[in-house]
């Protein structure tokens, strides 16, 4: 068991949707701790919540009910640029960057460390291309992100995560548009990232599993 500071914690939590006065509880009572250190799998199959989940843990969603706390604080507290240094996201939405390269799109990862102009010194540099190496897409990073297949666009994105530099990243089915090889590099890739990180990922395939630390498996409103 992992006894350090959580990256993340979540104490009798709950999730879904308010519309007006109209309520959706999705999950009632989670309760978990995310470290340093882990690769965190949430498996389910389409419509168990863990969609919904990633988003309260990015905080786009707010909780319903229950306590929400990143790196001891209550993740409501943060500004949106405290945010953006401290939580790295990778949705199945489609960028809408594809008069961008797959260089500038990565680049722009780094803009929570760049400062208001957003110029980008050696480290910069240095950070995005090893994030274009370590998801396998090197040899695009010259090419317009519409030219993309949607699996290379997905590695984009998560290169894009990756040189955010963040201590929580969260990956909605990062690897749902790759093949068995392309799935193989992007998790080899997202477990030594949690090496010195909290990497959160969704999934609905069991070989994920095979390199995740702790696996949290959600079905009827329940997770365990």
């Amino acid at each position: 068991m992992n006894h350090s500071t959580p990256i993340i914690e979540g104490c009798d939590l709950s999730i879904g949707y308010r519309s007006g006065k109209q309520v959706k509880t999705v999950h009632r009572h989670l309760n978990f701790s995310l470290h340093r250190g882990e690769l965190t799998c949430l498996l389910g199959a389409n419509g168990a919540g863990k969609s919904t989940l990633l988003r309260t843990l990015a905080a786009t969603q707010m909780p319903l009910e229950g306590s929400l706390k990143l790196l001891g604080r209550p993740i409501a507290s943060y500004s949106e640029r405290e945010r953006s240094r401290t939580i790295g996201v990778v949705l199945t939405d489609k960028t809408q960057a594809g008069g961008l390269t797959v260089y500038e799109l990565v680049a722009l990862g780094r803009q929570p460390h760049t400062g208001f102009f957003g110029r980008l010194h050696a480290r910069d540099h240095e950070v995005i291309r090893h994030a274009l190496q370590a998801v396998g897409i090197t040899h695009k990073a010259q090419t317009y992100t519409s030219e993309l297949s949607d699996g290379e666009r997905q590695k984009a994105m998560i290169a894009k995560a990756l040189v955010q530099e963040c201590p929580l990243i969260l990956l909605d089915e990062p690897t749902s548009n790759l093949d068995s090889l392309n799935e193989g590099i992007i998790l080899k890739s997202l477990k030594e990232s949690a090496e010195k990180k909290t990497v959160v990922l969704v999934s609905h395939r069991v070989s994920t599993m095979n390199v995740a630390d702790v696996v949290y498996e959600m079905e009827n409103g329940r997770i365990s």
